[in-house]
């Protein structure tokens, strides 16, 4: 079974979910948007793994590493 991650980057006037799916691999997702219930929905279809706030900052530098180059070469 392949892993699934959600990532939750916002909650807009409690009205929808602003969130990062990714599939196999947490540092290549997609931006997707859906309201709460909906938003529970989805992760139970996809029985996706939530990311830790940690977990997140990492696949950021991961991204930004990859983007602009490793600094200390």
């Amino acid at each position: 079974m392949v892993s699934k991650y959600v990532r939750v980057l916002e909650v807009k006037d409690d009205k929808y979910i602003l969130f990062d799916f990714a599939i196999g691999e947490p540092d290549l997702s997609v931006e997707l948007i859906l309201p709460p219930k909906a938003f529970v929905e989805f992760c139970q279809a996809n029985q996706v793994i939530y990311m830790t706030p940690a977990q997140g900052a990492q696949v950021d530098m991961e991204r930004l590493t990859w983007r602009h180059g490793d600094s200390d070469r």
